[in-house]
């Protein structure tokens, strides 16, 4: 089982700071990037995710309620003042 961290908490890995919790409140921690050792873990949403600010995308696996069929990963991106959502993976065709 993984050890998961706290908000606040990160935990080194090859020396670099990796964040294991995504619970951490938006605009918490701005990193100049991410590196993910052992992937990244989505779990589907029942229901779309709010549209981002201007410049900010979110990304998310559907349960077939809102945008995309079961199991599609789904894109949400701002900009220009224009929120546009795209399917990144179309399970069906795996």
């Amino acid at each position: 089982m993984p050890n998961y961290l706290n908000q606040g908490e990160s935990k080194k890995v090859e020396d670099k700071k990796v964040i294991h919790q995504a619970d951490i409140p938006s605009g918490t921690i701005k990193p100049r990037h991410l590196d993910l050792y052992e992937g990244l873990k989505l779990k589907e949403r029942s229901t779309d995710p709010d549209d981002p600010q201007e410049g900010e995308s979110v990304i998310w696996q559907s349960d077939g309620t809102g945008a995309g069929d079961d199991g599609d990963i789904l894109i949400k991106i701002t900009a220009g003042g224009v929120t546009a959502t795209g399917t990144l993976v179309d399970y069906s065709t795996l």
